[in-house]
């Protein structure tokens, strides 16, 4: 695990308090992660620029907290956790925009 995935973890269970432990936390990274490595695989794909702020929804970060976790969560955890997710997806998008030139 990359240090500042670690310490982004540690922020995160700070933030979330003890509605979700480390491995979901970790998990919720993971989806986060991954759903912004989709993303950027297909503007690649598709010889899109990858430009502005991440694309991505707190609602597509429910659903694949939901599919990624496979469980029922209680309403609050889920909301949680997407929030690790979708806060993961957002900085690992960052690393690869380019700020859109359009105001």
């Amino acid at each position: 695990m990359a240090v500042g995935v670690g310490f982004a973890i540690a922020a995160a269970i700070v933030v979330v308090g003890v509605a979700a432990d480390a491995s979901n936390l970790a998990l919720a990274t993971a989806i986060g992660e991954a759903w912004a490595g989709e993303l950027l695989a297909g503007f690649r794909l598709g010889k899109r620029q990858i430009l502005g702020p991440w694309p991505g929804t707190i609602g597509e970060a429910r659903m694949r907290i939901l599919a990624g976790l496979r469980r029922k969560l209680e309403l609050r955890m889920l909301d949680d956790l997407a929030r690790v997710a979708s806060a993961a997806a957002r900085r690992e998008w960052n690393h690869f925009a380019r700020p859109d030139p359009e105001p």
